[in-house]
């Protein structure tokens, strides 16, 4: 296929196999990217990763956090950032994390890239940096900063300087799933995506810690998601008793269940499935290829939960007293939907910020292309959207919201919030 049949294809895709093509009819505008394309391959000027910039443009139009096209092998350029991470407070990007740019110091501030304050940067690129949701302390620049050259920064006693915005190459993302006691009868458990035989192992090795714990305190503030098979055991611990899924509520799930998602669903998962340890998770994976054979090219149907997880129970114990999950924008996928479960527990409560709310659309399939590129598009919806439920621009809301400012940068303000709601 040559790079215009590409994107036809996955223009047809998103129209046709994406769960979200009926809800979003007509928000995007594929002639507009193609004549892009078409002018571009004229002159000879048309590559992997032109095609790829372009691409993502117009998948922008859907406002959808799983859906993007990447490129792999020989052909895929090196991860660049800025060397440092930022969030919007008011009409400054402040500093959060500093990587590679050792010329910033947290707290510090962007006020202007390129002399255009960040005021005016954010209706001209609302599009890039408001995928997950309208709120200033959702919004993601890191797309935007790579596009400009210069910013003027300023420090935490006031002044300001200019700097050249340089590029790194990203760093490595090193997860965490660590357990670790705050006083007497307190863990702090911190899990940065959701990885079935490492938080598996986690559990078994802190089995009696957990099991004598008063209190829980969950950090998914950041977690890039992962299975949903991989907190099950972690349930156990949050729910007060023995509870199975169906009594849960969790609405139906819509699978788009075309011939393309079936196919390429039914082989990420066989793949999976080897890689697997957990026999609980192997277990749920196998009776949920059964039902995808059920449905197979029948378009859009609803799986009952139970229709893949018949069996499954949450044992639920008495201990912990109580737990609070943090939670935050940067939480999403399995992330959401385990926030989403938790906090359906009356042992729970959840503080911070509403999470990425991802998973109104899930269940993501991957389709490969020459030079190396990949579409990866939802192929379910969950049948809460029609209801007004959906999470798309709000994520999960905390019980105690506690709005970001800059003072997270300098204390861990949810942190210090949940031990003082454990202490009433």
């Amino acid at each position: 296929m040559n790079y215009l049949e590409i994107f036809d294809d996955i223009a047809s895709i998103m129209r046709t196999d994406y769960s979200g093509c009926n809800d979003k009819k007509d928000w995007d505008a594929p002639e507009i990217f193609r004549n892009q394309l078409i002018s571009l391959e004229k002159d000879n000027n048309l590559d992997a990763i032109t095609f790829k910039e372009i691409v993502s443009d117009y998948l922008l139009d859907f406002k959808d956090g799983h859906v993007s096209l990447t490129l792999s092998g020989n052909n895929s350029p090196k991860a660049y950032d800025n060397g440092f991470k930022c969030r919007r407070h008011k009409d400054k990007l402040y500093i959060t994390h500093v990587g590679k740019e050792k010329r910033l110091e947290k707290g510090m501030a962007i006020v202007a890239m390129d002399d255009i304050s960040i005021t005016e940067l954010g209706t001209t690129y609302k599009k890039n940096i408001q995928v997950l949701g309208s709120h200033a302390d959702r919004e993601n620049w890191s797309s935007v900063l790579l596009k400009h050259k210069q910013c003027v920064v300023e420090t935490k006693s006031g002044e300001a300087f200019e700097m050249i915005l340089e590029k790194y190459e990203k760093e490595k993302y090193i997860p965490e799933y660590s357990i670790k006691p705050i006083g007497n009868d307190t863990l702090l458990i911190k899990l940065t995506d959701f990885n079935d035989d490492d938080i598996s192992k986690l559990i078994e090795d802190n089995r009696a810690a957990l099991d004598t714990a008063k209190y829980l305190i969950i950090d998914v503030r950041v977690n890039y998601g992962g299975s949903d098979s991989a907190y099950m055991k972690l349930l156990d611990y949050i729910f007060p008793r023995e509870i199975s899924f169906n009594q849960l509520h969790i609405d139906v799930t819509q699978y788009n269940m075309t011939e393309r998602n079936y196919t390429l669903r039914t082989t990420q998962l066989k793949q999976y499935l080897t890689q697997v340890e957990d026999q609980n998770t192997k277990k749920v994976i196998k009776d949920y290829l059964d039902t995808m054979d059920k449905y197979r090219n029948k378009g859009f149907v609803e799986f009952d939960i139970n229709d893949s997880v018949p069996n499954v129970k949450i044992n639920g114990r008495k201990s912990p007293e109580k737990v609070v999950v943090l939670q935050d924008v940067y939480c999403g996928s399995s992330g959401d939907s385990f926030v989403v479960i938790a906090g359906q527990s009356e042992k729970v409560t959840l503080i911070g910020r509403g999470t990425a709310g991802i998973t109104d659309y899930s269940n993501v399939a991957v389709q490969q292309y020459e030079n190396g590129l990949m579409l990866w598009y939802p192929t379910s919806r969950d049948a809460g959207i029609d209801n007004g439920k959906g999470l798309t621009g709000v994520g999960a809301t905390p019980d105690i919201y506690i709005p970001w400012s800059p003072e997270h940068i300098e204390k861990d303000i949810d942190l210090e919030k949940a031990i003082e709601f454990l202490s009433k």
